[in-house]
């Protein structure tokens, strides 16, 4: 039991997290983090503290939009009508936000059933509302999910990190759903098709995939579905991302917008 917690610790950073919305915090932009279905864990609270060690300046938040009992995981998973309601309540939060601090930098983060909401979250938005992007990790939601709405309302685009050994979205979601209600593995494995009014549109927000490496083990990330919601993996590879700078090795993810048929056609 102690060399769980331990590892646990290590590689998840669980503590308790204490939002940080300070006011000179929310002056500084506003980063919003969604847990999966299994809500508020230990390990999206890692996370979160993550993106503080990095030095990232906005105010971070975890939304716990779940029923907070994670008994009920199947029913956060399926509950379409109700997840729809919460992603309008999370609109609202970031409309309030931009209401009272204009033209500051607003990201939103998804972890897995979370992911969804985030897309669900952008399509809620005002038509004249956008943030300055997203980031979806493991994401529960199916491959051919339109995206085209949420992407949208976004400034830079939709960041999505995949790994194909994610047994959870290969075969979990094959076999018990995706948050939008289909049976196959979710885009968090082997990413998103993109929208067709994008593909051959320059200029307008995309979706940018980024595959697993084996070097995102020194970050806590080994491929699973929990891997992209340790405390380092949220500073050495989320936070970088937010704040546009280069990661502290010099080193930079490799990103694709290429469709997911496009990698297979040859042969990666």
């Amino acid at each position: 039991m102690f060399w769980s917690s331990g590892l646990c610790v290590l590689l998840l950073g669980c503590a308790s997290f204490p939002d940080h919305t300070a006011a000179e915090r929310l002056d500084s932009g506003y980063t919003l983090v969604l847990p999966g279905i299994d809500g508020r864990s230990s390990a999206i609270q890692g996370f979160a503290q993550g993106l503080v060690d990095s030095g990232l300046p906005s105010a971070v938040e975890i939304y716990d939009w779940t029923s907070g009992n994670p008994l009920m995981m199947g029913v956060h998973l399926h509950a379409r009508d109700d997840n729809m309601r919460r992603a309008e309540k999370i609109a609202d939060k970031i409309v309030a936000y931009q209401n009272s601090y204009p033209r500051r930098p607003v990201h939103l983060i998804g972890h897995s059933g979370g992911c969804a909401l985030a897309l669900w979250t952008l399509e809620k938005l005002p038509a004249e509302r956008r943030v300055t992007d997203a980031v979806l990790l493991s994401a529960a939601v199916s491959a051919d999910y339109d995206t085209s709405s949420a992407l949208n309302h976004t400034e830079r685009g939709i960041y999505n990190f995949t790994a194909p050994a994610d047994i959870m979205l290969v075969a979990g979601t094959t076999l018990g759903g995706t948050m939008d209600g289909v049976w196959a593995p979710g885009a968090g494995a082997f990413g998103f098709a993109e929208p067709p009014d994008h593909r051959d549109s320059p200029g307008v927000p995309r979706i940018q995939e980024i595959a697993y490496e084996p070097r995102m083990a020194l970050s806590g990330h080994l491929g699973g579905h929990w891997g992209p919601s340790s405390r380092a993996f949220a500073r050495d590879y989320v936070a970088p991302i937010l704040a546009q700078k280069p990661r502290r090795d010099g080193l930079r993810p490799r990103i694709s917008q290429r469709l997911p048929a496009d990698r297979f056609a040859e042969g990666h």
